[in-house]
């Protein structure tokens, strides 16, 4: 499909609507225009309103910009004023086109930008404004989108992307969290095609929908899948930057393109939470644990941020010391226990402790939602946990009913205390409420 974009004062016509249905043509208003187009016996409508030299109306709806996306029945664009619809003819298909196209007047265009205005600054900056009692931040890891409505596998039942995109949603409906962190396998890249960057768009949007609808801040981390079977660095960095390029531009993301090349991987970020009441602050620091490890550039990272009373860190692949030996302290299902192999340096979860976080949390190990408390070498306490999967395509080797999940922190300002708790998709209710650490 070619699109060519002008601005209002230039256009002749001024598009306001498609359809791949016939559009109603009955309209009073005489500077309106109909057009189709037929194309491999698909006929597209197009309506115009005949631009002149009066100003075009502030409530007319006019489609700003063009996306062609693809996916299946439970793909919808949840971007703000976004509108998606199926090219018909094409449904049969595992995977089929959509048109989606940005529709919004110059009146809800000023809200919304002036909305976002103060968004973009806030992501500059690198801060969440706190209004809140209690501030909740969302985990959630080992997603496993895929293009098509889901996977079969040998021995193990048909999954669903749909079923996972609404428990998604009642989380964040019930839960009401000011912040999302997705640590990594949001999608699996070998259900995509990744040189085809409208498919790795789409199954962003299609996982992203529950947090879009809402208009939920959010971050992402990368984990494996989305870098499955990919051959040789330069592929893996250049996917990942067009990835981390297109998840910026999307509204409430605090996702930048990488400013310090000399970080190891691409997705390393702190967001500094600010309570406005007290001026207390928290710390949210994101790492990429690209090829399962974390690297010496991400410690000299995480060693110049600031001090904070609350500071977490995420990213997807455990370190070493989640396997720990001997008697420990453990809230949750520690079930996969196989060899930890990775080329993290095991001091580094004492370099973690003297910048003072509380909580490591990660995924990758889809069957495990436990926090264990690791003492480093001066005897400091720092709990590790996994979030457990999240998504219904996520496979589960152990046992193929394991009940999905997410894992929920809590930053009680008031009380001085910060707590964890995981929600299961089979009721919807919250579990294994732990305290993580107490203000003295």
């Amino acid at each position: 499909m070619q699109v060519k974009y002008l601005s209002p004062k230039e256009a002749t016509r001024i598009l306001t609507e498609l359809s791949f249905s016939p559009l109603d043509e009955d309209d009073t208003d005489t500077l309106h225009a109909f057009e189709s187009s037929t194309f491999t016996q698909v006929t597209l409508y197009k309506k115009y309103r005949i631009n002149t030299a009066d100003p075009v109306d502030e409530n007319l709806r006019i489609v700003r910009q063009l996306d062609v996306l693809q996916g299946n029945d439970d793909f919808q664009d949840r971007r703000p004023f976004w509108e998606s619809f199926q090219v018909p003819g094409m449904t049969h298909q595992p995977i089929y086109p959509f048109i989606s196209t940005l529709r919004i007047s110059q009146k809800d265009s000023f809200t919304f930008t002036s909305e976002l205005g103060e968004f973009y600054h806030l992501k500059a900056t690198g801060i969440i404004n706190n209004k809140v009692e209690k501030f909740k931040i969302l985990q959630l890891s080992d997603l496993h989108f895929g293009l098509d409505k889901g996977y079969c596998s040998n021995g193990q039942s048909c999954k669903s992307d749909l079923r996972t995109l609404k428990f998604l949603l009642h989380v964040l409906l019930k839960e009401k969290p000011q912040v999302v962190v997705i640590t990594g396998d949001l999608f699996d890249l070998h259900r995509i095609h990744y040189t085809d960057s409208s498919q790795f768009k789409s199954v962003l949007l299609k996982g992203l929908q529950p947090i879009l609808q809402l208009k939920v801040p959010f971050i992402f981390s990368f984990g494996e899948s989305e870098l499955y079977n990919h051959h040789g660095q330069l592929a893996i960095n250049e996917f990942k930057l067009s990835v981390i390029n297109f998840l910026s531009t999307l509204p409430f993301c605090y996702n930048t393109p990488p400013l310090d090349l000399s970080i190891y991987g691409k997705t390393n970020y702190n967001l500094r939470v600010v309570n406005q009441d007290t001026d207390e602050q928290a710390m949210i620091t994101v790492l990429d644990s690209e090829l399962d490890k974390i690297t010496d550039s991400q410690i000299n990272f995480v060693h110049r941020l600031d001090a904070a009373k609350y500071k977490l860190l995420f990213f997807h692949f455990p370190i070493p010391q989640f396997r720990p030996i001997g008697k420990f302290k453990i809230v949750g299902s520690y079930n996969e226990k196989h060899p930890l192999i990775t080329e993290t340096n095991r001091k580094f979860q004492q370099d973690f402790v003297k910048c003072g976080y509380q909580v490591i949390s990660v995924g990758h190990e889809h069957e495990n939602d436990a926090c264990l408390l690791s003492k480093s070498d001066d005897n400091k306490q720092l709990w590790l946990c996994y979030s457990g999967v999240s998504g219904d395509s996520g496979q589960t080797k152990l046992n193929q009913n394991f009940d999905r999940r997410v894992r929920l922190f809590e930053i009680n300002w008031k009380e001085a205390k910060m707590l964890s708790w995981k929600v299961r998709e089979s009721d919807g209710k919250g579990f294994d409420y732990q305290l993580i650490y107490q203000l003295t």
